[in-house]
């Protein structure tokens, strides 16, 4: 799987920086071939995110395997009832989801304003569905379902609380990459309130290391999304 992560990662290429200065900066304006200091960061980077994924689905499978054992032992298994707001926080997940990958894609082709759009759109549906899944858990105690009600119900609250909170860390990084971004770029309230913002060119935040962060949030962002509908699946298909 690190394997697979590393090729997805290191596929995707952003063109060295270019100017008049003949430096080694990653930003286009800067000039330069677009090397980081640390050529081998890259590869750390994904090592590391393999890592974290293979420990987060081990943690998500272990869990799995706990409540189809609790299940198969029980003699009356009740049955928490599939909400209509988790459809709808599925939706949004799976397209803040395919918002993102237009972002890298745009900021591969260097298509940077395009590109930032779409990055402050998935943070915003990242938000969405945060605030649903609260709305999930506020519905379900208002029928009376709480995390001690039944097996079912208790699962549910941990499994969707434990993919919460994981992906409320992708959350953060989406949020910090959207203003990293905007700042770099020059955005006024973003170049006013969090530092210099005097565009690509001036900013040590350049295309290749943004795009580095933004190859490694999606991989994370991705495999949320997935393992949301894997969660659906196990908890209210496969009964």
């Amino acid at each position: 799987m690190i394997k697979t992560i590393g090729r997805r990662t290191s596929s995707h290429h952003f063109p060295p920086g270019r100017g008049n200065n003949n430096g080694n900066g990653d930003s286009p304006s800067h000039g330069g071939d677009g090397r980081d200091l640390h050529p081998r960061a890259d590869d750390v980077y994904r090592l590391g995110m393999g890592v974290a994924l293979v420990a987060i689905g081990v943690f998500f499978v272990a869990f799995t395997i706990i409540y189809l054992a609790r299940q198969g032992s029980a003699n009356n298994w009740p049955s928490t009832p599939m909400l209509p707001i988790l459809w709808m926080n599925t939706v949004v997940l799976v397209t803040s989801s395919i918002t993102l990958e237009i972002s890298r894609r745009s900021l591969e082709r260097r298509q940077l304003f395009r590109s930032n759009r779409w990055l402050t759109l998935t943070t915003l549906l990242g938000l969405l569905f945060l605030s649903g899944q609260v709305t999930a858990w506020v519905q379900l105690s208002k029928r009376g379902l709480y995390l001690t009600s039944n097996p079912h119900s208790m699962f549910f609250y941990l499994l969707s609380a434990a993919h919460g909170v994981h992906l409320l860390g992708g959350l953060i990084a989406l949020l910090w990459l959207t203003i990293k971004t905007w700042e770099a770029d020059g955005a006024p309230f973003f170049a006013s309130t969090f530092g210099r913002g005097d565009g690509v060119g001036e900013s040590p935040f350049g295309v290749r290391r943004r795009g580095r962060s933004v190859n490694l949030i999606s991989l994370y962002w991705h495999f949320m999304a997935v393992l949301w509908i894997y969660l659906l699946v196990v908890l209210f298909v496969w009964r």
